[in-house]
């Protein structure tokens, strides 16, 4: 009786207690938040806990306590104390909300050969899986992702031109899922099937490699037209440009024609190897003189100088 009326005037407090049984509140996160929740009475009341006290704290340790005290958040967007902005509105919604290319159960990824392998798993879309797999498993899968009109552009190649005509007849399965067209040109034939949501394109009879040159090449010409919009733009605005230093009869150039003679877009960043997706960005363009602008600058710089010696 003794022992249990020890162990009851020893642990008075929901901490004592926990330690007895192994649990260190103190090291446990959100213990502080433990600590201010509890009622701890007191049986006694001195003076000075009937007036205000007023102690003088550092702003470092306001700061450390702040931050501190957000360690149990979930977000990390601070909550306003007027309103609530925008956002920290419905974010999990929008968190990548798209639907597949092909839909539900069907999975393209690329070998290390370059082929594209098709995995599928059994459901409802039976008929899209079969044809998908008919028409795609096994052609090259070119490691280029472009983005044009708000679509996707996806690319493969089949080096049996005689493989179209199959391939159409599978794809007339799909009903209005996509819309197939024919294409020839001098390189060979192409299927595109477009979507809503991504424009694909199939190549017959080329090279894989041949052809993810001629669409890199195609790509960085996009980029230097969208890179010259892109300055003409900054230059009309007052600035001096992003992409080369112009002086001052080569901005009027560039705001009246849109472009500056003897100049030609180069890839700040190699595209051909480990970053083929910077081919159509036009940050990855710089302006650079070509020999003839800069032989034409000199011939100038010369009959001017002869001009003022006459």
């Amino acid at each position: 009786m003794f022992q249990l009326f020890l162990m009851y005037f020893v642990f008075l407090d929901l901490s004592s207690w926990l330690k007895l049984y192994g649990y260190d509140i103190s090291n446990m996160i959100g213990s502080s938040y433990t600590r201010n929740q509890l009622h701890q009475p007191s049986a006694k009341v001195s003076s000075p806990q009937l007036t205000p006290q007023f102690n003088v704290v550092s702003g470092l340790q306001c700061i450390v306590e702040k931050e501190m005290s957000l360690f149990g958040e979930f977000g990390f967007i601070p909550e306003p104390l007027l309103k609530m902005e925008t956002q920290t509105r419905n974010l999990l919604p929008r968190v990548a909300f798209q639907r597949s290319i092909f839909g539900e159960g069907v999975l393209v990824s690329r070998s290390n050969e370059g082929l594209a392998l098709i995995s599928v798993v059994d459901g409802d879309n039976s008929v899209v899986q079969d044809v998908v797999m008919s028409v795609f498993n096994g052609s090259y899968f070119l490691d280029l992702h472009f983005e044009q009109h708000d679509k996707d552009l996806f690319y493969f190649v089949k080096d049996n031109a005689l493989k179209q005509n199959d391939d159409m007849e599978e794809l007339k399965r799909l009903g209005g899922m996509f819309n197939v067209t024919t294409h020839e040109t001098t390189d060979g034939k192409e299927l595109r099937l477009l979507s809503p949501e991504a424009l694909i394109s199939i190549r017959y009879g080329t090279d894989p490699q041949q052809e993810r040159h001629r669409l890199l090449k195609h790509a960085h010409k996009r980029a230097v037209e969208r890179a010259w919009e892109s300055e003409r733009s900054l230059v009309s605005a007052g600035s001096k440009g992003a992409r080369a230093e112009w002086n001052a009869e080569e901005r009027e150039e560039l705001v009246n024609r849109g472009r500056v003679d003897g100049y030609e877009g180069q890839d700040v960043h190699d595209v051909s190897g480990r970053r083929p997706q910077l081919a159509d960005d036009p940050g990855n363009i710089r302006f650079h003189k070509t020999p003839n602008r800069k032989k034409r600058n000199r011939r100038t710089h010369y009959k001017r100088t002869a001009a003022k010696d006459e």
